[in-house]
């Protein structure tokens, strides 16, 4: 059975929920839509309420997939919001998303008044450092089909809202490539489903 991961519940009604409200900023945002870029003082933490939203790197003028983000995950850049260091990524939206943005001085009064939160917020940040690790460190060892069912697992919702040149960048192969993975993936699905 899998472990469900940590998320941030947009349906909870309680103090903490109402105090975020009144801080945060909704951003209703098109894909393709960016956050903010590489290279940024960041002030803002991002939750994303729907919709699917990407980091990437710039490698020799080559957008770099590093990470997704889905409803219920925390995305910022981690470099700017508490070193004080210009960001080391971009964020855009993958698809039409909403996310919530607060603000590094709310988030931090949130933190201080509401426990929960912070509990909450360092729950998303391990869980999230553990995924990103653990992925990472496993796609390298797996043969291309293998890392496109590991990336299904670990992204149930992007593979059909996000354009497969984002989804190719992040697995590491060209967008024909993975459109001729799928097909394998999908025949080897419908045959295990006429056998059954």
């Amino acid at each position: 059975m899998k472990k469900s991961r940590p998320s941030f519940d947009f349906n909870t009604q309680s103090p903490l929920f109402d105090a975020f409200e009144r801080k945060a900023v909704s951003l209703d945002l098109r894909e393709g839509a960016p956050v903010f870029y590489p290279d940024q003082m960041q002030d803002s933490l991002y939750f994303v309420k729907k919709g699917v939203m990407r980091s990437y790197i710039r490698h020799n003028d080559i957008e770099v997939t590093r990470w997704f983000y889905s409803a219920g995950d925390l995305a910022y850049s981690a470099l700017s919001v508490f070193h004080g260091l210009p960001s080391d990524i971009c964020l855009v939206a993958a698809c039409p998303s909403i996310v919530m943005q607060i603000y590094k001085e709310d988030y931090c009064k949130l933190c201080d008044g509401f426990p929960e939160f912070r509990q909450t917020i360092n729950d998303l940040q391990g869980s999230f450092l553990y995924r990103y690790a653990h992925y990472n460190d496993s796609a390298r060892t797996l043969l291309r089909i293998e890392r496109y069912r590991k990336f299904l697992d670990e992204f149930p919702l992007v593979g059909g809202q996000v354009q497969i040149r984002h989804q190719a960048s992040f697995l590491g192969m060209t967008p024909d490539t993975l459109s001729k993975i799928r097909k394998q993936f999908q025949n080897k699905a419908s045959q295990r489903m006429t056998l059954t």
